[in-house]
């Protein structure tokens, strides 16, 4: 059974809530204020907005990379449809939560596989299709590295360090990256880092030659950036590939019937979302980040009509 498989099994996935994120699942919706309180409780201005059928839809977002061009494409898509949209950004985790509890209207970054545990543990989403197919997640190792597979790493682990290198504890890669490790009884450290701190862990220890290994995914800039390699996975320990697809509120599609099949609509294909991804790069300022999807629309106008022609021919069926 590979990682995502692990996650994604509803038998294991009891256990693997149970005896790894238990505490920290439990540890983040009390410090985050989301306990019962909150569930049952009234909400705030945007809550009713998002729920009543008014004009404006709420947009969940992870301030990192791939999120970002697909939530800020999705905005400028629709607030040129006459919406008007607002982006709230929160840790993965609670983008689930707040999504079941109806405080946001749609997250446009769910990793199918990857993000499983949360769709298990958080559900109750309307599903909008997918937005890219083909994402794949592993182990990478800068190009120079005398490592080829993941089952070499065992033999040498103080080359590296023993230690991978990742991104925040919550992403569906480091999810997978700790059931791959506990299921195989590796012991590897995992150093989870902000998305810039990886960049600069990576930048450093390339400039010296060393040797390192990251959690790594694809579409991502910093493949080609730090010339990352993937391990074989021989095993399929993260299995074949994910896709990213779009996840609504519950009531959303019903609320929102047009701007739903807009939504629905939208399918990136690989070019077009390398170059996207390369021009954020590690761009967080959401003024900078909100004015590069606006450029990237204009410039690919004829997608996005595509795009808009499609929902239009959906929303004369309705």
């Amino acid at each position: 059974m590979n990682g995502l498989q692990y996650i994604r099994c509803s038998g294991d996935i009891r256990t693997y809530i149970k005896d790894i994120m238990k505490n920290w699942i439990l540890f983040s919706l009390l410090t985050l204020g989301l306990g019962l309180t909150t569930s049952c409780g009234g909400g705030n201005a945007e809550e009713t907005d998002a729920t009543t059928g008014g004009n404006k839809i709420i947009l969940a977002n992870e301030n990192w990379a791939t999120s970002n061009v697909l939530t800020y494409l999705t905005k400028a898509i629709l607030e040129e449809e006459g919406y008007e949209v607002q982006v709230k950004n929160f840790s993965i985790e609670k983008i689930f939560v707040e999504m079941k509890q109806g405080d946001v209207d749609v997250f446009m970054d769910v990793w199918y596989d990857a993000h499983s545990i949360y769709l298990y543990e958080f559900g109750e989403v309307e599903d909008y299709g997918t937005v890219y197919d083909g994402c794949q997640l592993g182990w990478a190792v800068p190009a120079y590295s005398k490592f080829v597979n993941i089952g070499d790493l065992t033999k040498d682990p103080e080359a590296f360090g023993g230690t991978i290198f990742g991104i925040r504890k919550d992403a569906g890669v480091m999810l997978a990256t700790k059931a791959v490790i506990q299921e195989n009884n590796w012991n590897f450290e995992v150093k989870n880092l902000e998305t810039q701190e990886l960049s600069k862990q990576l930048q450093a220890s390339k400039s010296q030659g060393k040797e390192f290994v990251t959690a790594a995914w694809t579409p991502d800039w910093k493949n080609a950036e730090y010339d990352l390699r993937f391990l074989k996975d021989t095993s399929g320990l993260f299995g074949k590939s994910d896709e990213i697809r779009k996840m609504g509120r519950e009531g959303f599609a019903a609320t929102f019937p047009e701007a739903h099949k807009i939504i629905e609509a939208i399918y990136i294909e690989d070019e077009q979302f390398s170059d996207f991804l390369n021009l954020m790069r590690d761009v967080r300022n959401p003024e900078k980040v909100e004015a590069i999807a606006k450029e990237w629309v204009a410039n690919n106008r004829s997608i996005v009509d595509e795009w808009l022609a499609i929902a239009k021919k959906e929303e004369a069926t309705l």
